[in-house]
């Protein structure tokens, strides 16, 4: 098969255990690895596979993370084709850039996916550490542009690593050169806790999201001495924490790395990954938000506002839920919800009939700020002017 030949460029068994260990005693100190340091220059590059039966058909990416490279996917890989999946693997490579500004190497991985024709198309990306915050980088800047069907981030700091926290120096501007390759890079400096672009970027997705929060599952591991469970969440996400019974002797650095190659872990990412592609129920496009307001004195008067599609049935529903939880339900004849109370939001449309369709979320917020309220809304995809016909079979 296509998978096992390119398995074949590797390097040999004794160098991998041999960078393994090296890896674990670097991350130790400050960084938070994903797996070997390599020693061979590399530029990005793909590897990819395919299974002859299986249900998902989309293609999955993975993405390494900081000091690491695309061999510490393999055992993922390799579950991924032993269990059903039967479309393309792919692996990004950035091994010689990890160190950069995360925005550089989030530009690499949509410069690479149009090399590769994955522009346009629908793809799901599995993302450890570093490469998860890459991914949501890229997503959120090209959410136009291709479907993000599933995401799934495998100990990622989405709000900091706690290893990252101890580095002293200022954050690199964005996109700009890094020459510096000290434990202090500029990749781990936009991972601190307080970071301008984790904050800008959780501003971005978790609460005035450019893309769907709910395509999204995050995993935790315990014991990870680089990242803090709690620090791997996203709201709106399915956000799972493996519980690991082991200790690795370098202070939770080889824990951090472990999550790539946990049994269940990769089961629930590629169980996560098919019920993402196989519901051809679920539409590609969120609700088209049109008008959002809310006024800075009264704190419950937030309103939204959306066009409902031609076609729609009358029992369409409209599920609007804040992060907090909290849910309701119009008809989506309303065209719109009043009297919300300041908050994030998502929403989208569901048809609650026998096989009938359900959309994507599109997102909203009210945000009461010193002077006036700020209100907010992104849509998901083009716009839903038609609702299909039950029969109809939709995948875009």
């Amino acid at each position: 098969m296509p998978f096992t030949i390119r398995l074949r460029i590797h390097r040999p068994t004794t160098r991998v255990v041999l960078r393994q260990r090296l890896s674990l005693v670097f991350a130790a100190v400050c960084t938070l690895t994903a797996a070997a340091v390599s020693a061979a220059p590399s530029a990005s590059a793909a590897s990819t596979a395919g299974a002859a039966s299986a249900a998902v058909s989309d293609p999955v990416v993975f993405v390494h993370g900081l000091n690491s490279d695309s061999g510490v996917w393999d055992r993922a890989a390799k579950h991924f084709t032993d269990n059903r999946f039967g479309g393309k693997l792919h692996t990004f490579d950035y091994r010689a850039t990890t160190h950069e500004p995360i925005e550089n190497n989030a530009d690499r991985l949509w410069e690479w996916m149009e090399k590769e024709n994955l522009s346009g198309k629908r793809v799901n990306f599995v993302a450890h550490s570093l490469g998860g915050l890459v991914t949501r980088k890229m997503a959120l800047d090209h959410n136009r542009d291709f479907t993000l069907s599933s995401l799934v981030t495998l100990a990622t700091p989405n709000h900091g690593s706690k290893f990252a926290d101890v580095c002293v120096g200022w954050e690199p501007d964005p996109r700009s050169v890094a020459e510096s390759r000290t434990l202090c890079n500029s990749a781990v400096l936009q991972m601190k806790s307080d970071s301008r672009f984790l904050d800008k970027l959780n501003g971005a997705t978790e609460f005035s999201g450019h893309y769907n929060p709910g395509n999204t599952l995050t995993y935790a591991i315990t014991g990870d001495g680089q990242v803090d469970t709690g620090s791997v969440s996203l709201a709106g996400a399915t956000n799972k924490t493996f519980q690991n019974d082991s200790e690795d002797g370098f202070g939770g650095a080889g824990v951090h790395t472990s999550i790539t190659g946990k049994s269940t872990v990769l089961e629930d990412a590629l169980d996560f990954v098919e019920k993402a592609n196989g519901n051809d129920r679920v539409l590609a496009s969120g609700p088209a938000l049109h008008d959002s307001n809310c006024w800075m004195f009264y704190p419950n008067s937030g309103t939204i506002s959306w066009r409902l599609p031609g076609n729609a049935p009358p029992t369409l529903k409209a599920e609007i839920t804040r992060t907090d939880g909290k849910p309701w339900t119009v008809p989506a004849s309303d065209k719109g919800k009043h009297d919300l109370p300041n908050g994030a939001y998502r929403i989208r449309f569901v048809d609650p009939s026998p096989n009938g369709y359900s959309t994507a979320y599109s997102t909203f917020r009210f945000h009461g700020g010193t002077w006036a309220c700020e209100p907010s809304h992104s849509n998901t995809g083009p716009e839903l002017t038609t609702w299909p016909a039950s029969k109809d079979r939709v995948r875009t």
